[in-house]
């Protein structure tokens, strides 16, 4: 409700303003249309994969998109493949559309298992989330929901930041 009295911009800055000053957490700002764009877009292909990089390497995690709750689940690509029902999550970037009509801004929250991830790779998922299904960049989640067999994964992961 406080954030009603705001103006746009200061939105944005008093909410990554919160986030900076805070352990496990990330947060940005998107407008209507990428906002709309992640939502609908993750309803239409609610799964995906995002690397994240750390020690030379990487390792996967497996992202499923919760319409309901426009929320994105994720958990460690391993731990799904071996049991999914068991897998535990270890992150979730959540979209708050309320502002979207009245300010015309939406609100990103990432957070993470700090036992598991970074504040930093908190941040990381959200430029994943908005660079793959809020850009162009979305072919590549419709190929892999949709057509996983042309999904080229060494090239994914090759142009993934």
């Amino acid at each position: 409700d406080m954030l009603e009295q705001e103006a746009p911009a200061r939105i944005g800055a008093i909410w990554e303003a919160f986030h900076k000053e805070q352990e496990s957490v990330a947060g940005s700002t998107v407008g209507p249309e990428e906002a709309t764009a992640i939502a609908e877009r993750g309803s239409e292909s609610p799964n995906f994969l995002f690397p994240l990089r750390r020690g030379g390497g990487h390792f996967m995690m497996f992202s499923q998109y919760a319409p309901a709750h426009q929320m994105f689940v994720l958990t460690f690509l391993e731990e799904y493949r071996k049991a999914p029902e068991m897998a535990q999550p270890w992150a979730s970037v959540h979209l708050f559309d309320e502002l979207l009509t009245t300010k015309g801004v939406a609100l990103l929250r990432a957070e993470v298992a700090s036992e598991r991830l970074t504040t930093k790779e908190a941040e990381h998922l959200l430029l994943l989330v908005r660079r793959y299904y809020g850009s162009a960049n979305y072919d590549k989640v419709y190929m892999f929901n949709h057509s996983e067999r042309h999904f080229d994964l060494g090239a994914y992961l090759a142009a993934c930041p």
